[in-house]
């Protein structure tokens, strides 16, 4: 409810003035449908897979914390519960997650696959800026070390970036569950310019 007041708000604020806009989705990444200046478009899709020729002015991507929830467990929780003892075959299939960005060693997924992927996704998308464009990527760990390790991967695939340390008001996502709250998040900001030149 939280994040559809925030939608809600955003709405509001800036979409008061254009008139006649519509929202598209898909569930197909290799198909995204085809835009024009008052178009929406929601994409569900995994990021690594997102084939889109377009240049964006901005991009904000919040991967996985994966030091604080156990993501594997709990959706594999989740889809066999929607499967229940009826045998649902809508939800039978539990490949889906094989590929979720998180760290578990049961599935074959380390650390050093998760930082990885996270500087791929970040690489790939930050070539898809626009010329004065702006990613922002938020990391959350308690460990400092994996964060600087982290970043550090990131910094050799792209180049320099910068790095903003943010103190967070609102309440983690996972609050329900441990009860706390996030303390800090670390925000890159990466332009167009800080994009290597590779040949």
């Amino acid at each position: 409810m939280r994040k559809l007041g925030i939608l809600y708000k955003f709405k509001r604020a800036w979409f008061k003035h254009v008139v006649n806009y519509s929202v598209k989705v898909s569930y197909d990444s290799n198909s995204t449908p085809d835009l024009n200046d008052y178009s929406i478009c929601i994409v569900r899709t995994d990021a690594r897979e997102l084939d889109t020729h377009a240049k964006f002015d901005l991009i904000l991507m919040d991967p996985p914390h994966f030091s604080e929830i156990n993501y594997y467990e709990l959706t594999y929780l989740w889809q066999l519960w929607l499967k229940g003892r009826c045998n649902d075959k809508r939800f039978t299939d539990f490949s889906y997650w094989k590929n979720e960005l998180d760290v578990n060693l049961r599935v074959g997924r380390d650390l050093a696959h998760y930082i990885e992927e996270i500087a791929q996704i970040t690489s790939k998308y930050t070539r898809a800026l626009s010329k004065n464009g702006k990613l922002f990527l938020i990391l959350h760990n308690s460990d400092l070390r994996i964060l600087n390790e982290t970043i550090n991967h990131i910094k050799e695939r792209i180049g320099s970036i910068q790095r903003q340390e943010i103190t967070v008001k609102v309440p983690s996502s996972a609050q329900g569950i441990h009860g706390k709250h996030k303390q800090k998040l670390h925000l890159l900001v990466i332009t167009s310019q800080h994009l290597k030149n590779h040949t």
